[in-house]
């Protein structure tokens, strides 16, 4: 289950706890969107990298995560952001994108705040329509500790225009009422108990 969180200046935050760690989306304080991923591991004993399944047990995940992917494949940065119109949601971009951004049907976003060959990264991979893995690549910056998390910058960013699509994802999260439990949440809740009775 995903909590929101609002900070003191009113930027929200968006948790989700899996086995592996701890994955939050966060609109920081410098304008930047963040993919934070802490993993559970000793900080010693950090892997090369993560992965977490986002499926029907995280529907708002899930939902927003399909938008994020389906506008990146069709090329439309702006679709599903509450910022651009109908005309400009449904543009597609006609400038060259970014050729790191997509490998096959993956979507994969390095980190803004190194160079390509340093930066931590995130792997998009759509299983199918229910189900996402998100894999977290370890950044190799020589930082003061090792770093999973990715930071998407809405100036400058080297995948620019589609760090817009990354804010719709975060927009779309803000709307919905995460406390509120879904049909599909509870289904899958129910799905548990009967395999654990």
């Amino acid at each position: 289950m995903t909590t929101k969180t609002t900070n003191s200046f009113g930027h929200d935050s968006f948790q989700t706890n899996f086995k592996e760690g701890k994955f939050i989306i966060a609109y920081e304080n410098n304008l930047d969107l963040y993919w934070y991923f802490f993993p559970k591991d000793n900080i010693k004993n950090l892997k090369e990298s993560y992965s977490i399944i986002i499926d029907e047990n995280n529907p708002y995940l899930l939902e927003g995560l399909s938008n994020l992917y389906n506008a990146v494949i069709s090329n439309k940065p702006y679709k599903n952001n509450e910022i651009a119109d109908e005309e400009l949601q449904n543009k597609e971009y006609q400038g060259t994108m970014s050729k790191e951004l997509l490998d096959g049907k993956d979507i994969v976003w390095y980190s803004d705040d190194n160079p390509i060959e340093e930066a931590s990264y995130v792997r998009i991979k759509k299983v199918d329509e229910e189900t996402f893995i998100l894999t977290f690549n370890k950044s190799h910056a020589k930082l003061q500790m090792d770093t999973h998390s990715i930071r998407i910058t809405n100036s400058g960013s080297r995948h620019a225009p589609f760090n817009f699509t990354f804010m719709g994802m975060y927009s779309y999260l803000r709307q919905v009422d995460i406390d509120q439990i879904t049909i599909k949440e509870y289904l899958a809740h129910q799905k548990t108990l009967q395999r654990v009775k």
